[in-house]
């Protein structure tokens, strides 16, 4: 059967290409070898952030006396923790399933391998192939847990991040390899419930990604409720042979034994992109990752890439508007310049809690302009936080880096809306009926809808 667009992969990136391409009118199928959602629905955001509400509660419980609320000592348990976060998981897993099937989106389960002539050979569990054509291929495979030659997991005493959520017990010590948003949202799970965490980080700071005050006030909290954090460090090995883990740390001051019950190795993610078939079709791929265009093509055409395995950092949210100059790419603007303006706005006017931006420090190092101060994080709310960051960004990306060059405008696109602003007055864009009392200032240029002028 051919398909206008077959999705490999149905994680954020991924269902959401798929559902908004079946609404525009276009066939549509899915590849996906597990729970529809990907890792993020099942395995990442969705129950990670179940497990910290579970933290959160009963953290509120231990301090109800501050409140004025009396209760007995609360018990954790942790078992039940463990089944509401697999719940929701599964809930929202249903959910999207739920819209596969509104949306009348054919879902193909097994593993996907990318064919020549924009093909994909699909495996079953039981062996059974088919190969299914379309006549585009979006690649959405996600990622994995990274890991190192010196930390094999081996699923029981050194973990990833999947057996952390579905520990049968709790344990009671814990080493945390790596300070990354997986690293430290364990780190502080798992210590609000009693457990001992010490997080060993390579870097000089924790959460390395972030800005440098971020991750210096992230250290002061955790330092308060008692996690050790032990920076500039490195796990040279961990022995299992006891009842326990014995990880050997290299630090400054010298070698160090920690004793733990369990390791964590946190370490970061990888791409899932062995095995699919991107060298047997020739799609260029550069350090685990496939290169695309500023519309996620790759080099060959009629193949896509989104989300985890093209480059940059690439959470959820981020995955999902990935979508919008795969699946809309008719409808763009007829400027190319609005085009690329308009992508780059895409991004970066996210409001983000542990995604990657350019930060001051990252501007410094890039030789970029910086203006304006600081901003005392730990004095606004979350609300106040995210609307900040959002008017900080917009100022950073209209006015203090220029992406795309100056283009002619045309005059007389722009003497037509006049002429309908006359007529319409309240319908037309206010910036262009000066146009007639001559040029307008410097800074105006074509609008992303490739109609009317628009200040940058």
């Amino acid at each position: 059967m051919k398909y206008d667009i077959l999705v490999l992969g149905s994680g954020p990136g991924g269902y959401v290409t798929a559902i908004r391409a079946s609404q525009l009118g276009m066939k549509v199928a899915v590849v996906e070898r597990e729970a529809l959602g990907g890792i993020c629905l099942n395995w990442g955001c969705i129950p990670t952030k179940a497990l910290l509400k579970s933290a959160n509660v009963f953290e509120y419980i231990e301090h109800a006396e501050d409140y004025g609320i009396k209760v007995s000592k609360p018990k954790v348990d942790f078992g039940g923790m463990v089944s509401r976060s697999r719940g929701v998981a599964d809930g929202m897993s249903k959910g999207v399933q739920f819209l596969m099937k509104k949306n009348k989106i054919d879902v193909i389960m097994g593993d996907g391998k990318l064919l020549a002539g924009r093909k994909v050979e699909v495996t079953d569990t039981d062996g059974s192939k088919q190969v299914v054509e379309a006549d585009h291929i979006i690649i959405a495979t996600g990622a994995r847990s990274r890991q190192l030659p010196n930390l094999p997991q081996d699923g029981k005493k050194i973990i990833g991040y999947r057996e952390a959520m579905t520990m049968a017990k709790q344990p009671k010590k814990m080493v945390v390899v790596g300070s990354g948003a997986i690293g430290v949202e364990f780190a502080y799970f798992y210590n609000a419930i009693g457990t001992d965490v010490t997080i060993v980080e390579y870097m000089p700071n924790i959460v390395p990604v972030e800005d440098e005050e971020v991750s210096k006030q992230l250290a002061r909290s955790f330092k308060k409720t008692g996690i050790n954090i032990m920076t500039s460090s490195e796990v040279t090995g961990v022995d299992t042979s006891g009842s326990g883990c014995k990880v050997n740390v290299k630090t400054k001051k010298g070698e160090e034994t920690l004793e733990a019950d369990v390791v964590l190795s946190a370490v970061g993610v990888v791409s899932n992109i062995d095995g699919i078939g991107l060298e047997e079709v020739g799609i260029a791929a550069d350090r685990g990752k496939v290169i695309v265009d500023d519309f996620y093509k790759t080099n060959i055409p009629g193949y896509h890439a989104l989300g985890d395995c093209v480059p940059g950092a690439c959470p959820g949210p981020r995955c999902q508007r990935r979508g919008h100059p795969v699946r809309r790419e008719d409808r763009r603007p007829r400027c190319r310049a609005a085009r690329l303006r308009q992508h780059s706005r895409m991004h970066v006017l996210l409001p983000r809690g542990g995604q990657r931006r350019q930060d001051r420090g990252s501007l410094q190092e890039g030789r970029h302009r910086h203006q304006g101060g600081q901003v005392p994080v730990q004095c606004l709310r979350q609300g106040q936080r995210s609307r900040t960051q959002g008017r900080l960004r917009k100022a950073h990306l209209r006015c203090q880096v220029r992406r795309t060059p100056r283009r002619a405008h045309d005059w007389s696109q722009c003497h037509r809306n006049d002429r309908r602003n006359r007529r319409h007055p309240q319908a037309g864009n206010h910036r262009s009926r000066n146009h007639q009392d001559g040029p307008p200032p410097p800074h105006a240029e074509r609008g992303g809808d490739g109609s009317c002028c628009r200040s940058v």
